[in-house]
């Protein structure tokens, strides 16, 4: 068998579900494993959970909340005359009208399959333009007066880019690994054998009502302030600044690496567009959203508050 691959064949589906989920086998592998169970248990809401994952949103399906939308830069290449040019100049949402400011100019929604969004995580940052229409657009409203000037009157927009970070990409791609691995160990306590081919129908139906009962779209329970973090589990809060100290405790907290690191590009790129070094930057709270998304049940909710309070300490905040 190919690597990533190499589940024992005497393990059951929910096992084989478990130790995947559990450790680096690919989501979309993960999810056509789960597409066999829903089949077998005829579970709709699950089975229709999976097809979008495996094939992208339409539309008109309401997404889960872990594929935003999010709040996303928008940076502008504007030129003027003789030759003259700003590159990657903010372009703040705040100079358009109110009732523009929640439009897909500045907000970013997942609906590419999970192959897709894989791909994505695979780049640093992702530049994703603003059409010709939008910036023909943008130039007609700065000119009438309905958009206010970000840079001389002289100047004319001549592209726009959102540069999205990857861990936008990986948080959405681990929201769905955790919500398989919450489920299958679900049914792995309940019904461990109702999804094999010789399960009796009794135990098919338990395991479909544990399914049923599963909340695949809803947002995690999560806390999401710090103050009330327990200090039980005995960890010393970063120092201010120091993110040494932020990434230890972090990693204490129970926290991959791999979101470690992300956390650690955000702060550069914050530092990189003159974020202030006392607050949270918008990349910061981007990935900081991403790990309350992830998060799930009584483990999920303390890590995130660990988090917040981290960050809260790293920040003075």
């Amino acid at each position: 068998m190919q690597v990533g691959q190499d589940w024992r064949v005497d393990q059951t589906l929910i096992s084989q579900i478990v130790e995947g989920a559990s450790g680096d086998v690919p989501v979309a592998q993960l999810l056509r494993k789960v597409k066999v169970m829903a089949s077998r248990l005829q579970t709709q809401e699950l089975a229709s959970w999976v097809s979008h994952e495996l094939d992208g949103y339409p539309d008109a399906v309401e997404l889960p909340p872990y594929r935003g939308p999010f709040n996303i830069h928008v940076l502008g290449h504007f030129v003027g005359p003789f030759g003259a040019e700003l590159k990657n100049w903010p372009i703040a949402s705040g100079s358009f009208p109110a009732d523009w400011q929640d439009s897909g100019l500045f907000k970013l929604t997942l609906y590419q399959s999970v192959a897709e969004l894989a791909d994505l995580a695979s780049q640093e940052t992702t530049n994703l333009a603003w059409t010709g229409d939008t910036v023909r657009m943008y130039n007609w409203a700065v000119q009438s007066g309905r958009i206010a000037r970000v840079v001389r009157e002289d100047f004319a927009l001549a592209t726009a880019s959102r540069p999205v970070a990857r861990h936008i990409f990986t948080g959405a791609l681990d929201a769905v690994r955790n919500r398989i691995l919450d489920l299958a160990l679900e049914l792995e306590r309940l019904a461990p054998e109702a999804v094999q081919l010789d399960a009796p129908p009794s135990a098919r139906a338990e395991a479909a009502q544990v399914v049923n009962n599963f909340h695949l779209f809803g947002p995690s329970n999560l806390a999401v302030s710090s103050s009330n973090f327990s200090q039980s589990l005995n960890l010393s809060l970063p120092e201010i600044g120091d993110f040494a100290s932020l990434s230890r405790y972090l990693s204490e907290l129970g926290l991959p690496d791999a979101q470690i690191d992300n956390l650690e590009a955000a702060l550069e790129e914050d530092v990189a567009a003159g974020a202030p070094s006392n607050v949270p930057g918008p990349r910061v709270r981007a990935w900081l959203e991403s790990i309350r998304q992830v998060g799930t049940g009584a483990t999920g909710g303390l890590i995130v508050e660990g988090v917040t309070a981290g960050l809260g300490a790293f920040f003075g905040t």
